[in-house]
């Protein structure tokens, strides 16, 4: 019996000690902003969805990901990614018109971080 114990509260402790990890902060290392323009030629009015994700501490951006990899392609084609930024510094990627955006994910070297609208 003492040693089922013993094997219960081992399994727990261990559990309880990979669980645990301060490797993915608490707060989103970015910051994950969407605008719509309008751009029009003529009589003809687009919208432009533009992603802008400022860096909040230092972090390396691997992906963005737009309606989790569904329809959207990107237009602009820097900055490349993976790209490491310091507190301040932007990355702006425009799309193709009409993209519906809708949820955001940027995955980063300090875990993945998303908006949605």
């Amino acid at each position: 019996m003492n040693k089922l114990i013993v094997g219960i509260l081992l399994i727990f402790s261990l559990i309880g000690l990979n669980g645990c990890s301060d490797d993915i902060p608490k707060v989103s290392p970015v910051k994950i902003e969407t605008i719509i323009h309008d751009q029009g030629w003529g009589s003809i009015t687009m919208k432009i969805p533009q992603i802008t994700i400022t860096a909040v501490t230092d972090v390396t951006v691997e992906k963005v990901v737009i309606n989790e990899g569904n329809g959207c392609g990107v237009n602009s084609s820097r900055p490349e990614l993976p790209k490491t930024m310091k507190y301040g510094e932007r990355i702006i990627r425009t799309y193709r018109a009409q993209c519906n955006v809708m949820k955001v994910e940027v995955i980063t070297d300090k875990g993945s971080w998303s908006a949605e609208y």
